[in-house]
């Protein structure tokens, strides 16, 4: 009589049921497409991204086409660093395990709540100044909104795990620590200290450009909550088992931004005549300290 044969355990194999109606996989996913789309399009096209949201230009006509074009660059500043965070997301979507997707839902849950507090506390305002109608405003209330709750819903479905923050003052992941530093510094300079970071930049607008100096509030308001949001992420997964490739992935970032900052020194000159070239140098030299302490980490020493 022939003996019925039983699958091999190792060749079983184990699924987990989700804990909850979303997975972690499925909020970073639904998080990192938008965020990945509204980045882009504010890099490449940025006027249309501005035409979308229905924010008018044309209100700094008067000021000079000099003005806007400091304008559009600012804000392609700002959606660079959205593409730092996007960068690490896309990162742990591909290669994090359970634990690190749910602490990356739990940053993006953070960075949600601070989006929709900050927007009420004056953020959207701003825009609203600049001739941003209410639908817009509305509209990003209610996507703030709703990924607040579907990235807490993928934490729990990946057991909502904690993050551990004595590895902040652990030795090693340089290159990240070094990032979430120069995110949380000028995150917070441009959301509370924005006249104290024009000084040390010593950029001015003069009385005739008010509506140049609202662009640029507003859009350092935007900037500086990202770069919170990515300082949170920094800190929450350092220690990922994916660490490596996202050292990699900061190394891209930090040898982009030295080479736009390169460029800038020439380019920042022309638009903002106010603004010594040295503001740019500095920039040039946080970028290459970045660069170096990612690199050190990819060859090994």
């Amino acid at each position: 009589m022939a003996k019925s044969r039983s699958a091999s355990p190792s060749k079983v194999k184990a699924t987990k049921a989700p804990a909850g109606p979303v997975s972690a996989q499925l909020a970073n996913t639904v998080t990192l497409a938008w965020f990945m789309l509204i980045g882009l399009t504010g890099m490449v096209v940025p006027k249309t991204l501005m035409a979308l949201y229905e924010i008018p230009l044309t209100n700094l006509e008067e000021e000079g086409k000099k003005n806007e074009t400091l304008v559009v660059m600012m804000f392609q500043g700002w959606m660079m660093w959205m593409m730092m965070g996007t960068g690490i997301l896309s990162i742990i979507r591909r290669e994090g395990d359970t634990r690190t997707k749910g602490l990356v839902c739990l940053t993006s849950a953070v960075g949600m709540a601070i989006f929709l507090v900050k927007g009420e506390m004056g953020g959207h305002q701003l825009w609203q100044d600049l001739g941003m109608p209410d639908t817009p405003v509305n509209f990003n209330r209610a996507l703030f909104a709703g990924y607040l709750v579907l990235n807490v819903m993928g934490w729990q479905d990946a057991g909502s795990p904690q993050p551990d923050f004595s590895l902040a003052s652990a030795p090693g992941c340089w290159a990240e620590k070094y990032a979430a530093v120069i995110s949380a510094g000028f995150g917070l300079m441009m959301l509370f200290n924005i006249d104290g970071l024009f000084e040390i930049y010593k950029f001015s607008t003069g009385d005739d450009q008010k509506i140049t100096k609202m662009w640029i509030a507003a859009i350092f308001t935007g900037m500086g909550q990202t770069l919170i949001a990515n300082a949170i992420t920094l800190i929450f997964t350092l220690g990922a088992n994916c660490a490596s490739d996202i050292n990699r992935w900061l190394f891209a970032f930090y040898l982009g931004m030295f080479m736009v900052s390169c460029v800038q020194t020439t380019t920042m000159g022309l638009v903002a005549d106010t603004m010594p070239a040295e503001g740019q140098l500095f920039n040039s030299a946080l970028w290459a300290v970045g660069c170096g302490l990612a690199w050190k980490k990819m060859v090994g020493l």
